[in-house]
């Protein structure tokens, strides 16, 4: 999963934060280690050797105290090797796309609400 963020150390608080979890698993957070830079294309985390075939569960939850922002920019699945990817969707590049599914909050993609949520199901295999 990556994204663009712009993190703050002050006293030793960094803000945003973020927890990744594959099907309520926490998987390793890459740090953007404070930099009070923003930074784009971040790899906030990252999970390997899923199981093929099954229904997996990507969970990230994000503090943020003071006035930054968090943003999602894409997630990237790589299909097993040998799986045909003819006549099949690659890239979903709109939020207005009708498979994402947003709770109350949402505008134009963005919220500022705490608790909001958006899901998106797909097969990839």
């Amino acid at each position: 999963m990556k994204g663009t963020v712009h993190t703050r150390n002050t006293s030793d608080v960094i803000d945003p934060t973020w927890e990744c979890s594959v099907d309520g698993v926490k998987i390793e957070s890459l740090d953007s280690g404070a930099t009070n830079d923003s930074m784009n294309n971040l790899d906030y985390c990252e999970r390997d050797g899923l199981d093929d075939g099954l229904r997996h569960t990507l969970s990230v939850t994000t503090t943020v105290s003071g006035q930054q922002t968090f943003w999602f920019d894409r997630i990237e699945y790589v299909p097993p090797l040998g799986v045909s990817l003819e006549n099949k969707t690659l890239m979903v590049s709109s939020y207005q796309d009708p498979a994402f599914h947003y709770s109350s909050g949402w505008i134009n993609g963005m919220t500022s609400i705490m608790g909001s949520s958006v899901s998106f199901d797909f097969i990839g295999k």
